[in-house]
């Protein structure tokens, strides 16, 4: 009988000398590599995704405003509160031109309401719109007496014109509406400083204070009208 070397079988067979087959080996070191960059490319997606894909939902809380209010004046288009919140967003937002749209609309849609009024006056007087700020702003004090906020600022803008008297009687109206409310007392002090009624401008500093007694503006004009 023939013998038969070790190394004869080997090299017959396809076995190398730790006894693993090449033919069997390669295939796997194959497919590892293959998966691996299998999962490189993936991984290498996933990135360029999150670096140059903008993001789908709203970053910002005044983001999920808009798309809220969005939502509603769709729903609701002939609703002046959707139209007025939607304003509102636009108007924080510094889209004065959506802004005013939207409260425009309100105002059509709901010609009491006296909020989109006072609203609209407000974007009219930040844009130096003097006299569309003074119809909004009055319009907004009439249909809602109670609203200090409105003829706070109506009166203000009238002490900026130098209107003493009528700057007067807006926050006579203001601190009516809402006595505790210290700046149209204090507001009201410099109307009455400028008329010259000295005693009842010392009152309205001192209620400022009583409400606000940091408030040092009307501490200073009370000391005007007591000076030592």
């Amino acid at each position: 009988m023939n013998e038969v070397r070790d190394d004869q079988l080997t090299s017959e067979e396809g076995w190398d000398s730790d006894g693993a087959s090449p033919d069997r080996v390669s295939p796997f070191i194959i497919g590892s590599i293959v998966v691996l960059l299998l999962l490189i490319l993936v991984l290498a997606g996933l990135i360029v995704r999150a670096v140059f894909t903008p993001e789908q939902g709203p970053r910002s809380e005044v983001e999920r405003n808009l798309l809220k209010a969005q939502a509603n004046v769709r729903a609701l288009p002939n609703d002046p509160f959707a139209q007025y919140d939607l304003g509102l967003v636009y108007k924080q937002m510094g889209e004065t031109d959506q802004a005013e749209e939207r409260f425009m609309q309100a105002i059509e849609l709901g010609p009491d309401l006296s909020d989109p009024h006072y609203q609209l006056g407000l974007l009219y007087s930040q844009q130096g719109k003097e006299e569309a700020a003074i119809s909004e702003l009055a319009e907004a004090a009439q249909l809602n007496p109670k609203n200090a906020q409105a003829s706070f600022e109506l009166g203000k803008i009238y002490y900026d014109k130098g209107d003493w008297e009528e700057a007067k009687e807006q926050f006579l109206s203001a601190t009516s509406a809402s006595p505790i409310f210290a700046d149209p007392h204090y507001y009201l002090g410099l109307a009455y400083e400028q008329l010259e009624e000295l005693d009842l401008a010392a009152d309205e500093f001192g209620a400022a204070l009583q409400f606000i007694p940091d408030h040092e503006e009307a501490r200073a004009g009370l000391s005007r009208m007591s000076p030592e």
